[in-house]
């Protein structure tokens, strides 16, 4: 009996991570169209091809009325990981969107190995199938934008938090994951994070009368430091 359900259980394992590379290898495949027509990811995308083409990693560029001038309204890190693509793949829709997959499927893995401590193996690849395979995931996940970068720091950031009572390390993984947002889409990174866990943190606090040891687990004055370290 028990090797029948160990059988059952594999393959529904096999069928799950079969379903979850046939999605990805569906969006990677479809990259390339349509074109980038909408005008966030053309400024985007120009914008990195301009780093690119003047070798310059540290001031983002932008192409206004015909005239190019420094792009000061994101931080650099979406636009690093698109200069990458261009660098090893050159200059494309399919490249300009490359990122977009990789922070897709970093949300999908961090949602697993946290969902895999709380719930269980099987809890967590059912948690990581239902994400990638939602159509907003699905669908951002392969676009030139920056909020889907983003949305990983905000997640590492939240399963750090989560399992900071567990683990010092996951600790470290709150800040190291805010100061990641925080350098793709600047300190709105942190305010999604309190609106995220600030309401859960009022009410744990108003049912016990005390903070959760989440909170208090927190390494508060390093991962400060490494937070400004990796951010500045």
């Amino acid at each position: 009996m028990g090797e029948i359900v160990e059988e059952k259980s594999a393959t529904w394992t096999k069928s799950c991570l079969l379903i979850l590379a046939t999605v990805v290898l569906i969006r990677v495949l479809t990259l390339g169209v349509p074109d980038l027509v909408d005008t966030t990811e053309g400024r985007y995308a120009t914008t990195s091809q301009l780093m690119v083409e003047k070798n310059d990693w540290v001031t983002p560029w932008i192409i206004f009325q015909g005239v190019e001038k420094p792009y000061l309204g994101k931080p650099p890190l979406h636009f690093w990981l698109i200069n990458t693509s261009y660098e090893l793949l050159g200059p494309s829709n399919f490249s300009a969107r490359l990122p977009g997959v990789f922070s897709w499927a970093l949300i999908t893995l961090t949602l697993y190995i946290f969902a895999a401590r709380v719930l269980g193996k099987k809890a967590a690849l059912m948690g990581a199938l239902i994400f990638s395979t939602s159509l907003l995931a699905f669908i951002l996940g392969g676009v030139c934008l920056v909020d889907v970068t983003m949305t990983v720091g905000i997640t590492l950031a939240v399963a750090g938090f989560a399992l900071a009572d567990r683990s010092r390390l996951s600790g470290y993984l709150c800040f190291v994951g805010l100061a990641l947002g925080s350098l793709v889409k600047g300190p709105v990174a942190v305010i999604f994070f309190g609106m995220a866990m600030g309401p859960w943190i009022a009410f744990r606090w108003w049912q016990t009368k005390a903070l959760p040891t989440q909170m208090k687990s927190l390494p508060w004055f390093s991962g400060i430091l490494v937070f400004l370290v990796i951010a500045v």
